[in-house]
C-alpha cells in the first residue's frame, strides 16, 4: 500500500456533515478488510511510518462487520459485500469454537437480516454461555442480541404451520435472566457497572474501576432492554450511568476513558478510542433517547462524535477522509500524545451500524 501523506483535515462543520462523512468512510473501508478466501474481515490496517500491513482474518471481528452489512441492507442500501456467504461461512466454519460473545454480535446481525439462521445462533449461544456470566461487557452484547432475536423470532410466528425461529419465550426467558445479570454488577451508589462480578485479591473485592466500554453497551443494552419488554426499571438505570458520563464528558466532547465505580470519579482520561467517540456512545444514547422519547443527549452525541474531526491534543484529526480512515484513538506518552495509526474492522462495523440504526426503529426490525 501507498505511503500515506500527512493526515488531512475533513472539514466537518455540522454533526450532519460529519456523520454523513463517517458513514461513507466506513461503507468504503469494509471491502478493503475483506479476504474473501477466508470469508472473514482482517482484524486491522495499520501503518507502521513506512507501510500498511493488513492483519490475518479475525473470527472475532467478523460479526460486528457483518452486523454493518445487514444494516445496510435492512435500510435498503446495498452493501459492498453479500452478507449472506459470510453468515454462512461463519457458522459453518468458526461457530463451533467461537466466543459466546462473538456469537452475540452474529445473531444480533442475523436477527437483522431474517430469520433462518437465528435458530442455530441463539442455540449455541445458550450452549456456550457460562452458567453464572458475570463480564459486563459480553453480558451487554449477549442481551442486545437477544432483544433483537426476540423480535426475529416473533415476526417467524406464522399463522399456521411450523416457525422457522426460536419460540419467542425462550429468548425472553433467556434474555431476562441475562438483564439480572448485567444489573447484579450494577453500583446503586454512583450509577456506573463493575467491570464483572468477579472478586480478586484476599479483601474478595471488585475491580474498583471499569472502562467506558463496558459502560456504554450496558446502557445501550438495558435501554433496548426497556423498550422491547417494557421494563421501566431497566430504562432508569440505564438513564443514570448515562447522566453520570455525560456529566463527566471532556470539554471538547471526549468520552474518557476510565470511571471509579464506587464513587462515579474520572479516573483515567487517556487513552481516547474513536470507536467509543461516534460507535458505542452513539449507539448506546440513541438508543437511551428512543426508550425515553426524547432527545435530551443530542448535544453530548454531536459534540462526541465532532471531536473526530480536532482531536487538538494529538495535532490531527482522527478523521482522514483522504487516506479514506479513521485512525483508532490517541494515547497519552509522558507530556505528549500520540496518534494510533491503524483501523479495525470492528470498529468500521460498530460504528457503521450506530449511524444507521435510525431513529424510531423497533428492535430487530
Amino acid at each position: 500500500m501507498e505511503t500515506p501523506s500527512p493526515p488531512t483535515p475533513t472539514v466537518a462543520t455540522t454533526p450532519a456533515a460529519a456523520r454523513a462523512t463517517l458513514v461513507r468512510l466506513y461503507e468504503k473501508s469494509i471491502r478493503r478488510f475483506y479476504l474473501p478466501g477466508a470469508a472473514l474481515f482482517a482484524g486491522s490496517n495499520s501503518y507502521d511510518g513506512r507501510v500498511w500491513k493488513v492483519s490475518e482474518g479475525s473470527a472475532a471481528n467478523t460479526p460486528s462487520v457483518q452486523l454493518a452489512l445487514r444494516q445496510l441492507q435492512l435500510r435498503g442500501m446495498k452493501p459492498p459485500l453479500d452478507p449472506a456467504p459470510i453468515a454462512q461461512r461463519w457458522i459453518a466454519e468458526q461457530l463451533p469454537s467461537a466466543e459466546y460473545g462473538d456469537i452475540a454480535w452474529m445473531l444480533w446481525a442475523e436477527a437483522l437480516g431474517g430469520v433462518p439462521n437465528v435458530a442455530p445462533l441463539f442455540d449455541a449461544l445458550r450452549r456456550r454461555l457460562p452458567w453464572r456470566p458475570s463480564a459486563t461487557m459480553e453480558l451487554s452484547w449477549v442481551l442486545s442480541a437477544l432483544c433483537h432475536a426476540h423480535a426475529a423470532a416473533t415476526r417467524s410466528q406464522p399463522d399456521a404451520g411450523a416457525s422457522t425461529g426460536p419460540e419467542p419465550d425462550a429468548v425472553e426467558k433467556t434474555a431476562r435472566r441475562v438483564r439480572d445479570r448485567l444489573c447484579g454488577n450494577h453500583c446503586g451508589a454512583s450509577g456506573l457497572f463493575y467491570p464483572s462480578s468477579r472478586r480478586h485479591g484476599w479483601l474478595r473485592r471488585r475491580r474498583p474501576e471499569v472502562s467506558i466500554s463496558s459502560v456504554s453497551y450496558a446502557i445501550h443494552a438495558l435501554a433496548l432492554f426497556g423498550r422491547t419488554f417494557d421494563c421501566g426499571d431497566s430504562i432508569e438505570i440505564a438513564k443514570r450511568c448515562a447522566d453520570l458520563l455525560c456529566r463527566l464528558q471532556g470539554p471538547e466532547g471526549q468520552w474518557w476513558w476510565k470511571y471509579r465505580v464506587a464513587t462515579g470519579e474520572l479516573a483515567a482520561e487517556y487513552p481516547i478510542y474513536a470507536v467509543n467517540q461516534d460507535g458505542a456512545m452513539l449507539l448506546a444514547l440513541e438508543e437511551l433517547e428512543r426508550a425515553l422519547g426524547d432527545h435530551r443527549y443530542r448535544d453530548a452525541i454531536d459534540r462526541g462524535i465532532l471531536w473526530l474531526f480536532q482531536a487538538r491534543e494529538a495535532g490531527a484529526p482522527l478523521v482522514d477522509e483522504e487516506q479514506g480512515v479513521v485512525w483508532r484513538g490517541i494515547e497519552r506518552e509522558g507530556s505528549a500524545f500520540r496518534l494510533m495509526r491503524e483501523m479495525r474492522s470492528y470498529h468500521s462495523g460498530r460504528s457503521l451500524y450506530a449511524h444507521l440504526a435510525g431513529e424510531g426503529e423497533a428492535p430487530g426490525a
